[in-house]
């Protein structure tokens, strides 16, 4: 809000402007004509932060780390990487005052980020739209005074759209070798059990030993990413892997961290791993459709590898129907006769 008056002194006319803006001081000029007074209102509303730097005025001492903590605190969401990817942008630019934070400085930071940690262009996408997230939920419910997203406007780089590698029998034998002779004792374990049922990461390494069925063999996955239970069962192989690993004292997880309470990471052993088997271009997740590829090969139907997996569409699941004809010759000459 803004009020432009005249004064009339010794001197002649001059305009007095003060201008109000949600989350900034007051800011006040003289102006010898009406439409420099004016001018200043519309720079100074148009783009306060900016124009700030010259008038002198000053944003109320918010930083970045304000509205990333108030999302963190209103994230209700299963997708624990975007909380993630925010916090990443508070521990290394938390102590910026919002002003300074622009659209410029995204694409430096962004830049950094991609070189530092040697990412490609969809993964830098990630961190972009968490941050945006950030500053959208902050405009949409009118937090510290945020006017705008500097995220808009910031190219962002190529997407991949990749369906995942599944591994043949030769690689997945090098693989299981190399990760026997993991100095991770815990490695093992965990590659049989995700390429036995599809299990995610995070779905491993939340489970307790409560939600292992020693009686029918099986696995209960809770609070999974798509929101739904699932149960899967184990075939021996994995199983006696997992029947071997001895279950620690002061954890209920099956495959506690240092932190008794956190899931373990094997990250470093699982890259070694992969090294040693010359497995290029496999990523964790990958295992996941390595499980449903090899289920399909063998007449899965596509309906069964969703269950196991806990797909929830059909969309997700039909990736595999091409590999899966079993039966089809049987079914297509029940067709057109001609």
């Amino acid at each position: 809000m803004a009020s432009i008056r005249k004064r009339v002194g010794k001197k002649g006319a001059t305009y007095s402007v003060q201008v109000r803006v949600k989350g900034y001081d007051s800011v006040v000029g003289s102006f010898s004509t009406k439409k420099e007074a004016q001018e200043f209102v519309r720079k100074i509303e148009g783009d306060m932060d900016k124009f700030g730097h010259i008038t002198g005025s000053k944003i109320k001492q918010y930083t970045l780390a304000d509205p990333i903590d108030q999302f963190a605190l209103t994230w209700g969401k299963k997708d624990q990487a975007t909380l993630s990817r925010a916090f990443y942008w508070k521990e290394r630019y938390g102590h910026m005052r919002l002003v300074d934070f622009n659209d410029d400085f995204v694409k430096l930071a962004l830049g950094k980020l991609r070189a530092e940690k040697d990412l490609a262009d969809p993964t830098v996408n990630r961190y972009l739209s968490a941050l945006s997230s950030v500053f959208n939920t902050a405009i949409n419910n009118g937090w510290f005074g945020i006017k705008r997203n500097p995220c808009v406007g910031v190219s962002r780089g190529g997407e991949r759209h990749r369906f995942g590698r599944s591994l043949t029998k030769a690689e997945i034998k090098r693989l299981l070798d190399a990760c026997d002779n993991s100095e991770s004792p815990a490695l093992p374990v965990l590659i049989r059990l995700a390429l036995a049922t599809g299990a995610r990461k995070s779905e491993l390494l939340k489970l307790t030993w409560a939600d292992v069925d020693t009686e029918r063999q099986r696995l209960y996955f809770s609070d999974t990413k798509n929101g739904t239970d699932r149960i899967v069962p184990v075939i021996d192989a994995a199983w006696n892997a997992l029947m071997a690993w001895p279950r620690g004292e002061d954890s209920e997880l099956v495959f506690p961290g240092n932190n008794p309470q956190a899931g373990l990471n094997f990250q470093k052993h699982w890259d070694k791993a992969r090294q040693v088997a010359e497995i290029e271009d496999y990523r964790w997740h990958d295992n996941r459709h390595t499980c449903a590829s090899h289920l399909a090969d063998n007449g899965v139907s596509v309906m069964q590898i969703g269950a196991i997996l806990g797909h929830k569409t059909l969309t997700m699941v039909n990736r595999y129907a091409h590999r899966n004809t079993a039966g089809m010759e049987d079914v297509i000459n029940k067709g057109v006769e001609l």
